[in-house]
């Protein structure tokens, strides 16, 4: 790992493991399904995957939905935080997967808007 990447915490290292174990179950489901298939359906490179899946790089907002969604699980199964933070920003009464669909359907500035919230929530 690169000297200078922050080291990930706890709860983003369980979001890797729990990311990483929906993998298998689906991989053993379809063969097929490996990081390079994962890359190519979330527009990143087959090693960043590798290193998100290790907990060796912290997953953005926009990654974790778009590998979630290629894998086919909820974000609330991956990172119940996340998710929970989520919903609050797009109305409560979201469901998981209405909340991936939402929040990729969104533009930039208002994804930024939205990680920006996540952000302010975590810290307060």
């Amino acid at each position: 790992m690169n000297s200078d990447r922050r080291e990930l915490t706890h709860d983003e290292k369980a979001v890797a493991k729990r990311l990483k174990a929906a993998w298998l179950n689906a991989k053993a489901a379809n063969k097929s399904m490996n990081q390079k298939w994962i890359a190519d359906e979330v527009g990143a490179n087959q090693s960043l995957i590798a290193q998100y899946l290790n907990g060796n790089r912290p997953i953005g907002t926009d990654t974790l939905l778009a590998i979630c969604k290629a894998v086919g699980v909820s974000i609330t199964e991956i990172d119940p935080i996340r998710a929970d933070k989520l919903r609050s920003g797009l109305g409560n009464n979201a469901k998981p997967d209405e909340i991936t669909s939402l929040y990729l359907k969104l533009n930039e500035p208002s994804r930024n808007l939205i990680k920006s919230l996540i952000e302010y929530l975590s810290k307060h």
